[in-house]
């Protein structure tokens, strides 16, 4: 697979989960998406049961990691702290690192169960996109991300706030802030390339 079709997968099932979503959860109007009743959708979609529980293993490059038993999915996500505290996230990124994580119930096929997760650690460190490929246990994190993206900041909802930062009555600062994301992750959101990726996929879907 190409990463084009890896982002039309992650979108496509993103927006399923949306309008689940917005059906079962009293905040489905929101624009702040409750990570618990996210986590509440998927556990049905999937279904399997989710925990997730805070661990405090001083990550700097690795945040989150889930385990996958015949009747449990084990979310472990680094604990909340103050922005840059040291292996700590704040609550933003803390909520995508989940819906991340979450992502991987929906979007991965047994055989892109991450096994060695000494390597993939070590994966992490190098930059992504490089090394995509169809056979390399990375296209999962890509998906993934995205697939968080579109759960937590989705293209029918940012595309006005996209149009007030570039006229400059906002900020993606503040955009994040709203959305309850990372702003990083706000400034993917507008890349040009992802934009029309984005419009592209949705219209499809229409």
């Amino acid at each position: 697979m190409k990463a084009t079709q890896f982002m039309a997968l992650a979108v496509l099932e993103a927006n399923n989960i949306r309008d689940l979503y917005e059906q079962y959860s009293l905040r489905g109007a929101d624009d702040e998406v409750s990570i618990e009743d996210l986590k509440d959708v998927i556990s049905d979609y999937v279904p399997i049961k989710i925990q997730v529980d805070e661990l405090d293993w001083g990550a700097q490059r690795y945040w989150g990691i889930i385990q996958r038993f015949e009747d449990l999915a084990q979310i472990y996500v680094a604990k909340r702290g103050e922005k840059d505290e040291p292996g700590r996230l704040t609550y933003c990124e803390q909520r995508f690192v989940i819906a991340k994580e979450l992502g991987h119930l929906v979007i991965d096929s047994p055989d892109n169960f991450t096994r060695n997760a000494v390597g993939l650690v070590e994966d992490l460190c190098a930059p992504v996109l490089a090394k995509l490929d169809g056979r390399h246990q990375l296209q999962s994190e890509f998906i993934t991300e995205i697939f968080a993206i579109e759960c937590l900041l989705p293209h029918q909802r940012r595309m006005a706030h996209i149009q007030q930062i570039r006229a400059g009555a906002t900020t993606p600062l503040d955009v994040a802030t709203h959305f309850r994301v990372p702003e990083k992750q706000v400034l993917v959101a507008m890349n040009p390339d992802y934009e029309e990726a984005c419009r592209h996929i949705y219209k499809l879907l229409d």
